[in-house]
């Protein structure tokens, strides 16, 4: 079991969308930025039994029950940790921790430590949280008959919706959002910039940004336990949307604390963008196969997997690109977004490393894009690699695999 699949997991788990750093960094306090713009008038204030500390306690209570939870793989444990109300984040959180418990040896020892908690309205809490895997998260709770457990406001909370226009976004926002909506508008103007300057080029048109608070509304933004999606289509709006999780939100996950939820959902933007971008400027991703697509935002968003891609290579942990011994349930890169038996959270980093090791070998983007042209018509990824580079499938994997070990193993 690769120790680093923790924060591969923030992303993807097993819905395979791994973004942060591997290496577990050195514990530190959230992003101050996370907590401006909190409205004193509108926030449950604390009283003389319920004060900070005493809130700070609770969630701690509750965080250690979760820590149990997990290490005894206790999902009716777990499930007492939610309020009892908030339907839509029980499902995704027992979905979550069953992912964990899954992907984690049995004998592997979680720890939470909470390390502040701010007031949000309607008697809800925010903290801070630190995982024993060097990872963070910023959850919210709410007091529940003397407990602190895990939940999110209603629709009826977030206060009144607006739709904002930007020179190259629409925002669909609420109240509740307004601590990020600042930072999200400068993170995706970068993603575009970075986007337009790595690919050579991007579209005239809008994308929509729907800002997911919470895990039951927007109903039609369920992205899973992922921090974004991007959507080519849909019937409410008639054009592109991308949905992103509030990084306050349980569906965010865990994020790296060195470069702050920032970073994070900094990659997260500009992996979305990338498809946006292919769709609209370069050829529909119903033209790709999972692993080019995937592996080409990673790529553009300089994703950092050296020592999960080391980790491949020192203990043997390759996906086929194409399985061709089974003629159902594949489990190859092409069919990585159904979700592999036994992938290891190490899908998304073997396709960017595909993605990095056909730029570097077979002349760039240029080189990657016809190989894709070549591909499209019959979607024979035998076919289009004689076609594009001139070598034969069982050729090509074999040294692509031979250059990871030689490019990442220890």
């Amino acid at each position: 079991m690769y120790k680093d699949v923790w924060h591969t997991i923030c992303v993807v788990m097993v819905f395979s969308s791994l973004v942060t750093a591997c290496t577990p960094p050195q514990r530190n306090e959230a992003p101050p930025t996370l907590f401006d713009a909190i409205n004193p008038t509108t926030v449950a204030q604390p009283t003389e039994k319920d004060n900070p500390a005493a809130i700070k306690a609770g969630i701690q209570e509750t965080l250690d029950r979760y820590t149990q939870a997990l290490n005894e793989s206790n999902t009716d444990l777990a499930e007492q940790l939610v309020a009892p109300d908030s339907g839509p984040l029980r499902r995704e959180f027992l979905d979550t921790f069953e992912d964990y418990i899954e992907v984690f040896d049995k004998d592997y020892v979680f720890e939470h430590t909470v390390h502040s908690v701010t007031l949000r309205e309607h008697g809800f809490v925010q903290a801070h949280i630190t995982i024993e895997t060097g990872s963070a998260a910023d959850w919210l709770f709410r007091e529940v008959e003397g407990e602190w457990l895990f939940s999110e406001p209603e629709e009826d909370l977030l206060g009144e919706r607006e739709i904002i226009e930007h020179e190259h976004f629409t925002f669909n926002r609420y109240a509740w959002s307004d601590i990020t909506n600042e930072t999200l508008i400068d993170i995706m103007e970068e993603a575009r910039h970075v986007v337009g300057d790595r690919l050579g080029r991007v579209p005239d048109e809008k994308i929509i940004v729907h800002i997911r608070l919470v895990t039951g509304f927007p109903l039609f933004t369920d992205a899973g336990t992922r921090k974004g999606y991007y959507s080519p289509q849909n019937s409410d709006f008639g054009t592109d949307y991308m949905v992103v999780h509030a990084p306050y939100s349980f569906g965010f996950g865990l994020y790296d604390p060195a470069g702050g939820w920032e970073d994070s959902l900094q990659h997260v933007i500009t992996h979305e963008y990338v498809h946006f971008v292919t769709t609209r400027s370069f050829r529909s991703l119903s033209d790709m196969n999972p692993w080019m697509s995937e592996g080409l935002a990673e790529y553009i968003a300089e994703a950092r997997y050296d020592d999960v891609l080391q980790d491949v290579a020192d203990e043997d942990l390759f996906i086929p690109i194409v399985d061709t011994t089974r003629a159902y349930g594949k489990q190859d890169l092409e069919h990585m977004n159904l979700g592999l038996e036994d992938e290891n959270g190490v899908d998304y980093a073997l396709a960017y490393s595909l993605v990095v090791y056909i730029t570097e070998t077979y002349g760039g983007l240029d080189g990657f894009w016809e190989m894709v042209e070549a591909y499209e018509p019959k979607h024979d990824f035998d076919a289009a690699l004689q076609e594009s580079f001139g070598v034969d499938y069982a050729t090509f994997e074999y040294d692509w695999q031979n250059w990871v070990v030689e490019r990442y193993g220890s």
